[in-house]
C-alpha cells in the first residue's frame, strides 16, 4: 500500500509540474538513452578509429608533428594507400561501422538542443530552424565519411588502386570541405543565446561568443585546392585547427545546455516541495 501511495504521489507531483519542465525531463531521458547507446558502442567507434588513424599515418610524418601526425599524408601513392586498406580491411570496416552507429546519439543530442533553442526564441524561430537544418547536414557528414571508408575497404585488392585513393581522399574531404554547415550550426546557436532575454538562455552568454568565434573559421574550404602544405587535408590549418575549434565548441556548448536542463528540473522540484510545505 505504501508503494502504491508513493507512486500515486509521484504521478500527482509530475502532473503538477509545468509542461515546459516535463518536456525538459523527457528530453533528459532521451539524452540518457543516447548516452547509454554511446557507452555501448564507444569501444566499437574509438578503438578501430585510433587503429585506423595510426595505420594510415605515414611514419615519415612523425617528424612533422603539426602537419600529418594522424591523417594519411596526401603525397602517398595509390599503391601505398590501397596496400594499407588491403592489409587492414577488417579494422577499417569496423571503424566505418562505428562511425555510422555513432550518428544515433548525435541525432538525439542535436534534436534536443534544437528544442531548447526554440524555447529561447519569440516569433518565427529562425535560429532553431537553422540549427535543425544544419544539424541534419552535419549528421550526414559522418554517414558519408563512413560510407567512403567502407567502400574503400570493401575490395581494395580487386579494383584499381587509383579508385581506392580517390575514395580515401573523398573520405577526408567530405568532413573538412563541408565546413559551412558546421559554421551555420555554431552561428545559429551563438546568436540565439546572445539575442535571448537575460536569465532565459539555455547556456551562459559567453558560450554564445564562443559559437560566433568558432563559426568564423573559413580556411577549411581550401583543402580542395591545396594538395600539400598546411592547408591540405593533412595540414594544421586545413584539418587540425578547424576540428579543434569545432570539438572545443561542442564540448563547451552541449554540456552547458545539459547542465541548464538538469538545473531547471531540480529547481522546479524544489519549488514544488516548498509550495507543499507552505
Amino acid at each position: 500500500m505504501k508503494t502504491e501511495s508513493a507512486m500515486t504521489d509521484s504521478r500527482a507531483a509530475d502532473g503538477a509540474m509545468p509542461q515546459a519542465v516535463r518536456d525538459t525531463r523527457t528530453q533528459l531521458w532521451c539524452l540518457a538513452a543516447a548516452a547509454a547507446v554511446g557507452v555501448v558502442i564507444f569501444p566499437l567507434i574509438v578503438l578501430p578509429m585510433i587503429d585506423f588513424h595510426l595505420t594510415m599515418a605515414d611514419a615519415r610524418s612523425l617528424t612533422f608533428p603539426l602537419n600529418g601526425l594522424v591523417l594519411p599524408r596526401t603525397y602517398l601513392s595509390a599503391e601505398e594507400i590501397a596496400q594499407q586498406y588491403a592489409e587492414h580491411r577488417v579494422r577499417f570496416q569496423l571503424a566505418a561501422l562505428g562511425m555510422a552507429i555513432g550518428v544515433v546519439p548525435f541525432c538525439v543530442l542535436t534534436g534536443v538542443v534544437g528544442a531548447r533553442i526554440r524555447r529561447m526564441e519569440k516569433g518565427f524561430p529562425i535560429f532553431s530552424v537553422l540549427w535543425w537544418m544544419s544539424s541534419v547536414l552535419c549528421t550526414m557528414t559522418p554517414i558519408l565519411m563512413s560510407l567512403c571508408l567502407a567502400l574503400a575497404a570493401y575490395r581494395p585488392g580487386d579494383i584499381d588502386p587509383e579508385i581506392t585513393r580517390m575514395l580515401n581522399d573523398l573520405e577526408w574531404l567530405v568532413i573538412i570541405y563541408t565546413w559551412p554547415i558546421f559554421n551555420v550550426a555554431s552561428f545559429s546557436s551563438g546568436v540565439a543565446i546572445l539575442r535571448c532575454e537575460r536569465g532565459k538562455e539555455i547556456a551562459p552568454r559567453w558560450v554564445g561568443y564562443v559559437g560566433l568565434a568558432t563559426g568564423s573559421w573559413c580556411p577549411a574550404g581550401l583543402t580542395a585546392i591545396f594538395v600539400t602544405g598546411p592547408f591540405a587535408y593533412d595540414g594544421i590549418f586545413g584539418t587540425y585547427l578547424p576540428l579543434a575549434l569545432l570539438f572545443t565548441y561542442y564540448n563547451v556548448f552541449f554540456p552547458s545546455v545539459i547542465i541548464g536542463m538538469i538545473k531547471e528540473v531540480r529547481d522546479a522540484r524544489r519549488a514544488m516541495a516548498v509550495a507543499d510545505l507552505s
